[in-house]
């Protein structure tokens, strides 16, 4: 097959593959059973000519050889696969079609073995045998998954106990694509092997298996290694099986803290209010990790009483802790201001003060407002960015002043949301600071002024978006082009046709995009000769804005 071109390679995999299992047991039914050879005759024969005519193409062995073996049954026809033609496996020689497991031919190789059935596992597991690619190990797992009965399962089984690791691991996680329930018990076994990457494939597989799985996860809970404790644990959270909550909550008083945090990260998952009470007390678990964990589990599951066993659990002495307490906020409205007010001069982590920050932008109380303008001046950059965009999101107008000092802030970052957020305040107050930003070499801080601009709309801002039109960036002349449209409507039309001649396609087309939304008849000859603009979705646009322009021409007459 090497020497074929990919779509005949394709054609003659799908040949051999077409043939079938139930093919192939008819044709042995035929030949073994001479009374039924008269029904099955043609089948036979079909069967006969279509195999012939594949192990002609594909040059594997005579003919004779290929008619003799056809007349053996399926396994012989997998000895067919096997045969040697210049010291070369035809396994092998289908294997080159499978480098990139997803590609044409290599999707065909592997639909053409799974229609033989079960016989072709060994066949197809020697074709697809993991290397390196997940691309290959997924593509292998799925193929076997779509054939019927235990023939599927069974390698994959054995696969579990040889001794090379990869192996292990791609063996279940074919068992989590194939989710047949057969394979719980060596599944969870594997949550013990000695090989991260099989643990977790074991893991995912069972997720994967889902309800069937939880009575024997739940049963390995008091296993005596507690990494199985923890991995069932985990699966128990990722299913999310109410029948888990009760050994769950009995995880808890584990010994261990991993297997506790695993139990608390289940629990959040299950996303029931009614278990707050049952998490509180891991708050005051001697292991900070656990108390990060519940804290993050409360969140989950939320509610009035995890918002009154949080509030105190701000105070913990661990920046980690409190830093997940402020996270566990997010979501639990209004009432989480008072705590996320506090954490805005959090000592710890910067994290913790931009997380309360943005929070709080996303709450949009009032209360706010005094604590953010001082978050505007805290040492972390990144604080102070979401204050700014926090204040605008709150729409507060006591925070233009605060906002209009952060443009000179030292950071690119801070100054960039600074100009988005007064453009999303639209105060009058902001259009000169906003205009004194247009001589920033920052490109970037230009095109946002102009942005900005653009969403207060004040005439005042009209002259210098003009003379912006000749800034040397085609980004910032492209945005311009549009905050003209905004703020000086039908007079910007002058600009914007002198904008058609713009080198830069992008303004061009931004240009003709304004002017159709402005619909002036004075653009009318100046777009007609825009149509013969090199670039066609300029033409295209310019097109669209003759339409609108003859479309409110006529409403007009």
């Amino acid at each position: 097959m090497g020497s074929e071109t990919p779509s005949r390679s394709e054609e003659l995999a799908r040949t051999i593959g077409s043939i079938g299992h139930r093919a192939q047991e008819m044709a042995v039914a035929a030949f073994e059973d001479p009374s039924r050879r008269t029904v099955f005759a043609g089948e036979a024969e079909a069967l006969d000519a279509r195999l012939r005519a594949a192990t002609d193409e594909l040059g594997l062995i005579d003919p004779e050889q290929a008619r003799r073996m056809s007349r053996c049954g399926s396994e012989a026809f997998l000895d067919l696969l096997y045969a040697k033609r210049e010291e070369r496996m035809v396994s092998l020689r289908l294997g080159r079609h499978m480098r990139d497991a997803f590609s044409a031919t290599g999707k065909r190789v592997v639909a053409a073995l799974v229609k033989i059935g079960p016989p072709a596992v060994d066949v197809l597991l020697q074709v697809l045998q993991p290397k390196s690619s997940d691309g290959e190990w997924a593509a292998s797992a799925e193929a076997v998954a779509g054939l019927d009965d235990s023939g599927r399962l069974d390698p994959f089984v054995r696969y579990l106990g040889i001794h090379s690791r990869g192996i292990r691991a791609w063996a279940a996680e074919a068992l989590g694509c194939i989710r047949d329930s057969r394979a719980i018990g060596c599944l969870v076994a594997a949550l013990a092997d000695e090989e991260y990457d099989t643990q977790r494939a074991a893991m995912v597989a069972l997720r994967e298996l889902g309800g069937p799985a939880v009575d024997p996860l739940i049963g390995i809970l008091q296993d005596g290694q507690s990494s199985v404790r923890e991995s069932a644990a985990e699966v128990l959270g990722w299913i999310r099986n109410p029948r888990a909550r009760e050994p769950l909550i009995r995880v808890l008083a584990d010994g261990e803290p991993k297997v506790r945090c695993a139990a608390l990260r289940a629990l959040g998952s299950l996303g029931d209010p009614g278990l707050a009470e049952r998490i509180g007390p891991a708050l005051r678990d001697a292991d900070s990790a656990v108390r990060e964990h519940a804290a993050a589990a409360l969140g989950k599951v939320g509610g009035g009483r995890a918002l009154e066993l949080l509030t105190p659990a701000y105070e913990d002495a661990d920046a980690d802790v409190r830093w997940s307490v402020v996270r566990a906020l997010q979501g639990l409205g209004a009432a989480a201001v008072p705590v996320l007010v506090r954490a805005l001069a959090d000592p710890g982590f910067p994290g913790i003060r931009s997380d309360a920050a943005k929070f709080l932008g996303e709450i949009a109380d009032r209360r706010a407002v005094e604590p953010l303008l001082t978050a505007l001046c805290d040492p972390s950059d990144i604080v102070r960015e979401h204050a700014a965009r926090a204040l605008a999101a709150i729409g507060d107008p006591a925070a233009v002043e605060p906002l209009i000092r952060a443009l000179a802030d030292e950071t690119r970052e801070v100054r960039s949301q600074a100009v988005r957020s007064l453009g999303e305040l639209r105060d009058p107050r902001a259009v000169e600071p906003l205009v004194g930003m247009f001589t920033d070499e920052d490109e970037y801080l230009r095109d946002c002024a102009a942005e900005a601009l653009a969403s207060i709309g004040d005439r005042a801002s009209f002259e210098p978006l003009v003379r912006m039109m000749g800034d040397e960036s085609s980004d910032v002349r492209r945005t311009v082009a549009a905050a003209l449209r905004a703020v000086g409507g039908t007079d910007a039309v002058p600009h914007l046709v002198r904008a058609l001649g713009d080198p830069d396609s992008g303004v061009r087309w931004q240009a003709a995009s304004a002017l159709a939304d402005l619909a002036d008849a004075r653009a009318a000859e100046p777009l007609k000769t825009a149509l013969s603009d090199p670039d066609r979705n300029v033409r295209n646009e310019v097109a669209r804005a003759l339409a609108r322009v003859a479309e409110i021409g006529k409403i007009r007459d």
